[in-house]
């Protein structure tokens, strides 16, 4: 996957979310040979909604859906497609309107996407017209050069990005405990994937190490105070019964 990621918290109840137990939504962005259709997406709502967010910001050119089981006649193969133009998706942009799974032989199907001036965007929803069940969804870019490795470093930097976004957004607790501070929200360029983050950055940060340092300082400066009020007693005494 790549550090993309579904957000349950913005997509409907599936049958991959269970309100008891784990959360594996995201085997719908996994690309795996002949996937089970117990393992798809599956939501019975009216209009359900998956959301992804992506691994990088993007200038999206196509989006897929994928479903290895039709025999199932009860699920629709018609989506639109929205750009979220905020992390919660307050605010959207139609990306595609009425795509439609038409292929027999369970291939991949893919819908284009006009060119538009919404810029890069990082996260997208897609809205089914009735209950579905998805077994891969893809959203594609246009390469503008052939890529021929994996800039480990980028890669590493996207899902620390991506943690600490999920984090900021779900859990503030985990946000402060997570290895962070100024330098490394810009150095990695996290701010454009949550400028939110970099807006809250103070120049002294709270994160597990700095939690550490302070328990540390407490103990050490116990143990100091403790030790010289014990050599100062034991002088004392010393002094007072030595004769």
């Amino acid at each position: 996957m790549n550090g993309a990621s579904v957000d349950s918290s913005l997509s409907s109840s599936s049958n991959l979310a269970p309100f008891i137990g784990r959360d594996q939504s995201n085997l719908v962005l996994l690309d795996r040979e002949n996937p089970p259709t117990y393992k798809a997406w599956c939501s019975k709502e009216h209009q359900p909604i998956l959301t992804v967010n992506l691994e990088k910001y993007i200038n999206p050119v196509a989006v897929s859906y994928h479903y290895t089981g039709f025999e199932r006649d009860d699920v629709t193969r018609t989506f639109d497609v929205k750009a979220c133009l905020d992390y919660y998706c307050n605010k959207t942009k139609p990306l595609v309107h009425g795509c439609e799974y038409k292929t027999s032989d369970d291939s991949e199907q893919l819908c284009t996407i006009k060119p538009n001036d919404l810029g890069k965007i990082g996260k997208v929803q897609f809205h089914f017209h009735q209950k579905t069940c998805v077994s891969l969804v893809r959203v594609y870019e246009e390469l503008k050069e052939e890529v021929t490795t994996i800039d480990s470093k980028n890669l590493e930097d996207a899902k620390i990005c991506s943690s600490l976004t999920y984090n900021y957004h779900h859990n503030y607790f985990m946000y402060n405990m997570n290895h962070k501070n100024c330098t490394v929200l810009f150095s990695k360029q996290c701010c454009t994937e949550c400028p939110e983050c970099c807006d809250d950055c103070l120049i002294v940060d709270i994160n597990i190490e700095t939690v550490i340092h302070a328990i540390i300082w407490f103990f050490g400066t116990l143990f100091v105070f403790f030790s010289v009020i014990g050599i100062f007693y034991i002088c004392w005494a010393k002094a007072r019964y030595d004769p």
